[in-house]
Parts: C-alpha cells; structure tokens; sequence
C-alpha cells in the first residue's frame, strides 16, 4: 500500500486534503487488485497454516474487510460522497469513504466501462497527469473520452452521492430451442442508484457456469442458451459491484451455515452463530450458564436476529432474551429499523415493538436526528430479582416516542432529547414526559466545560413506581438496558449508574426524602483539566405535586468524576439535603459503564 503511494499520490500530486479519495482509494483499489491476483480472495490471514487442524475460523481477504468497513458506515446510515475535502468526513467515515468506498466505486467503473478499456483509462491518466496535480474531473474526462460513454450519471452516483444498489432475481423462463434450452433471466436493482449494470451467472445441473451482463433494464432479461437445466442463477455473485443486500441474489434461497463460535460476517450467506453465555448474578441467580447466538445478517441488519437463554444455578430460574431486526433504507429519512423482542430475566417479561429512524444529511456528518416510536407491554412479577425501594410487581403497557438531536463540531458539540410516554393498563394510567439538553466547549486538548439540564414531569397517580423521576439518575423501569445487579449494592442508584435522568448521584439513598418523585429538574456543570480528574456541581428539586414546584427547596452537591476508558466512576463528595442518617461531606461512590453490551451481555 505505501510503495504504492509513489504513484497515488506521489507521482501524479494530487491533492490528498481536497480530494482524500483520489489518493488512498486509488492506491487502496490497486493495493486490492495486487492482493487478489497473488494471493486470492483471502489474502489478509492464514489461519488454516497458523493453526492447522485446530483452526475452526475462515480466512480474511481485502474484499471483505472492505464490505464490513464501508458496509457498517452505509448501515448507520452515516455514509458521505467520495469528493469532500478531509475535514469534512467524521473520524469513523473517513478511511471507510476515502479508501473502501473508492476502491468500491473503481471496481463499478471497470465494470461499467470493460476491463480492457479501464487500464487503457488508468495508463492514459498516469501518462497526461503525472506531476500536474489532477482533480476529479480530469480523471473522468479522460474515462469518457477513452471509454466513449457518458459518464456524468456514474459521477453523480459514486462520486457526489451515497445511492446504492440492490439487485434482485425476478423470475426466470426456460424453453427448449432445438437441441439447446434458453433461459430468460429478468432482474431489478430495487436500490436508489439506478442505470448499473451488474454481472449475471446461470449454473447448470451438469456444473458448467455461464456469464452475462444485465445493462440494468428491468423490462429486458438476460438470455442464456444451455444444454443442461438450470441449478441456479447468481447476480453479482463476487461482489464485484457494492450493494446494500446480497442474500436476495439468488434464485434459490441463501445458503446456510451453522458456527459454534461467531465467525466474521458474510453478505450472501445466512449464518447462525452459537457461543457460550456466562453471567454471575451476585444476588439471586449466581451463575447464569447458557448459550447466546445472532444471525442474519449482521452489516447491513438484514432480518438479523440475537438472542441467549441461560439456567440459573442458584434458581433453577430459565431466562432468555430474543431480538428480530430489519433494516428499510430510505423508508423514512436516511434509514428505519425494525425490531421486536421479546425477554424474560431478572423477574421481568417484556414484549417490544420499536421503530428507529434516523435523518441526517450526506454532506454534514456533524447534524444527525434520531426518531424512535416504542410500544412495550412490560410484566414484572418477581421482587426476588429488584430492589423493593424502586421497583414494585406490576403489569402494564406503554406507548414511547423519543426524539434525538445532536450536532458535533471541531471544538464543541450538543445534543437535546425529547420523550413522551403514555402508560395504560386496567389499573394503570399515567403520561410522562422529559427533556434534556448537553452542551460541551473544548478549551484545549484533553480540557472542557459542559452543561447538562434536564426536567421531567409524571401526570396522574396509578402508576408503578419505577416509573417516578428519582434524584440520582434512570433506574431503567422497562429492564431495556445492561446493569451488573438489579438488586443488591451493585443495583441502579446504589453503586450503579445508567448516567441518564436527573444525574445527581449524591441523592442514590432512598432514605432521603427528595430520593423520587413525580417532578424534577437538574442543571449539572462539569470541569475537566487536563491531568485532572472532572469537577462537577449540580443543582435541581425534585417534588410530589406539580403546584409546589416553584416552593420546592433547591437539592445541591459536588464531587469529583474519573473517567477510565469505558468506565466513569463518580464520587458525590457534598450533598446540602442528606438523608437523616447521613452527613453532608462523605465518601460516596457509584461508576457508569458506557460499553454497548448487545451482542453479549444484553
């Protein structure tokens, strides 16, 4: 890849800050070729040489390093075009865009335009614009030219936009022609970029394989003239073109593969994963033995579904947790995920509905929007597993909407979320709503100040009460999220944080008498020096009756927060309202986890 760099961008001068692509995706697209010519498709890893007959895992080649890299930022939905300056690309899009996506658009391009005419393409580029610092438009000029095709559609799909394709088998007709058979392949690119044309594959019964090409026409097929019948037919069947699904590009249903150990994903494969599960309950199951698996797949969130189910040694208690979800891009906004799941742990059995949307726009990776709409019927009929002091047995259904708003720049950032919720069962019946907003300033490397307000509000009185606006922070009513302990001193608001709600851990003792309530409000300031732990001070009231609020006596206390990788630890040093049996200076101590637990432990 570096000697590389000599030609692109060395030899040539082109300008790796204006048009990053133009410099590592060339470089990364020949580094490719090279790769796949000597050492086949998988040319990253030797594991079957390494390990011999110990090794249960296949080999990595570039391809699929690629189709995960750039693959996973199209799933997010934070993919941008290949021609903006560096700057302008996120930390995470930048080498998946610059160097994956690049090379994906120069494999589409030699396609479109025949292998033969794409080197005369690349040795006529090289030979014009060595030493004179090409742009983009220099380098398609001469595509055109040497190729004879317009190619102002492809520009503006790779280049200056983020469509893609989806190509997808029809049907298929076969007659017999005189001694021979004729088949009729009709297909569809149900994807946004439209007018690519993609390779095509019929495979016969006696093994033989034949190959056309599908100028991207639905309403003109593939013909094919055979002499034995048709096994299956494949478009796309090496990739050669970037799509955002691959398991609908058979004729016949995606094969099947069955791993006892996760295995890197596969586009046109549908695996199932198994792996072993282990989590020690400290105070009610201990040891929870089990096996978890995904499945699907796992990029682009193609009816991808996880789950475990576990036995609790201390218990006999059998637990499990099922999650089914499917992307639909361009279904509302940039993308929308569909998922339901189904649980049972921890005392707890939850039945969820949820669909996640999320707009942002391609040429400003800084602004994004999240909409989420959840429907919940939650029943949680074991205390056994909760502690009694913020939870209590109750069953009843919930209606959720949430919206989320963030936008980053180079020195600071924030983001405003907004949740309503409508609770109902025969006895239950209440309306919830929240707002918080986070601002952050850089003042130097490693050194901030930041703002975080939040208020919320509980209207009617049948609710449960895990459902109130507690001091210290979200104790997770709905069990929608990983905690260490439900019960015990590693439970919510004892030394367990989910860092959300009010945020005032100082106020975790349920003894206090501003512990919850049906109304509160925060406004937390945070300090971080460089070599220095964080200094924050908070202020807000908690109260039981909306009409006291403006009376309600103000809740304050300081501390200091020590963040270690993808742990916070926080300790609330000074609170002016304790609980009768506290003081208000002493060592108190809680820690956050901001690790996504979802294909493990959640």
């Amino acid at each position: 890849h570096e000697t590389g760099h000599d030609w692109f961008y060395g030899m040539l001068g082109s300008n790796e800050r204006r048009y990053p692509f133009m410099d590592e995706g060339f470089n990364s697209f020949m580094e490719r070729k090279y790769m796949e010519h000597y050492y086949g498709d998988k040319n990253l890893t030797m594991l079957d040489s390494l390990l011999g007959k110990w090794n249960f895992l296949e080999d990595v080649g570039e391809r699929q390093l690629g189709q995960i890299t750039y693959g996973s930022l199209v799933y997010q939905g934070l993919d941008q075009p290949l021609n903006l300056p560096t700057a302008a690309y996120s930390p995470q899009a930048y080498s998946a865009i610059s160097y994956h996506k690049a090379t994906f658009m120069l494999y589409a391009l030699e396609y479109y335009v025949g292998e033969v005419t794409f080197a005369r393409i690349m040795h006529t580029y090289f030979d014009r614009w060595h030493g004179k610092h090409p742009r983009p438009e220099d380098f398609f000029r001469i595509a055109s030219e040497i190729s004879g095709k317009n190619l102002d559609w492809f520009v503006k799909e790779w280049v200056s936009g983020t469509s893609y394709c989806d190509f997808i088998i029809e049907g298929s007709k076969t007659k017999r022609v005189g001694q021979k058979l004729q088949t009729n392949v009709f297909l569809r690119n149900q994807g946004t970029m439209q007018g690519m044309p993609a390779p095509v594959y019929l495979i016969t019964e006696s093994g033989d394989t034949l190959q056309a090409r599908w100028e991207g026409q639905p309403d003109v097929p593939v013909q094919f003239i055979h002499s034995s019948p048709v096994q299956d037919v494949v478009v796309n069947m090496h990739k050669t073109i970037f799509e955002t699904n691959y398991l609908n590009n058979r004729s016949s249903l995606p094969p099947v593969e069955i791993n006892f150990l996760a295995e890197m994903p596969k586009f046109d494969t549908y695996q199932i994963n198994l792996f072993p599960y282990y989590w020690f309950d400290t105070y009610v199951d201990k040891h929870r033995v089990g096996i978890g698996f995904w499945s699907g797949e796992a990029i682009f969130n193609h009816l991808f579904a996880r789950g475990h189910v576990f036995y609790g040694s201390a218990t006999g208690q059998v637990g499990y947790k099922f999650v089914l979800s499917n992307r639909f891009p361009h279904l509302i906004g940039n993308t929308s995920d569909l998922k339901a799941e189904i649980k049972d742990d921890d005392g707890l059995k939850r039945i969820t509905a949820k669909m996640e949307t999320f707009f942002s726009q391609p040429k400003d990776y800084r602004k994004k929007t999240t909409l989420q709409l959840n429907l919940n019927h939650i029943n949680l009929y074991s205390m056994k597993y909760n502690d009694p002091a913020v939870f209590e047995k109750t069953n009843y259904s919930s209606a959720e909407l949430d919206i989320h708003h963030s936008e980053y720049f180079m020195l600071h950032r924030w983001d405003v979320a907004l949740h309503a919720e409508l609770g109902f069962s025969r006895d239950i019946s209440y309306e919830k709503f929240f707002l918080s907003a986070f601002f952050q300033q850089d003042i130097s490397k490693n050194s901030n100040i930041s703002l975080r307000f939040f208020s919320a509000a509980l209207q009617e009185d049948n609710y449960p009460i895990q459902e109130r606006i507690f001091a210290a922070g979200d104790v997770d009513p709905k069990h929608e999220h990983f905690a260490i302990s439900r019960q015990g001193s590693y439970a919510p608001l004892h030394s367990f944080s989910n860092g959300k709600g009010m945020n005032m851990p100082g106020y975790a003792n349920s003894e206090n008498p501003f512990f919850s309530g049906k109304a509160g409000s925060a406004l937390s300031l945070n300090v971080k020096v460089k070599y220095f732990p964080v200094l924050y001070g908070s202020a807000g009231m908690v109260v039981n009756d909306l009409a006291n609020y403006s009376s309600a006596p103000v809740l304050a206390e300081a501390g200091l927060k020590l963040n270690l990788q993808s742990m916070e630890f926080i300790f609330p040093l000074y609170i002016n309202r304790p609980a009768a049996n506290e003081k208000n200076w002493a060592f108190r101590f809680l820690f956050t986890l901001k690790t996504n637990f979802n294909l493990g432990l959640n």
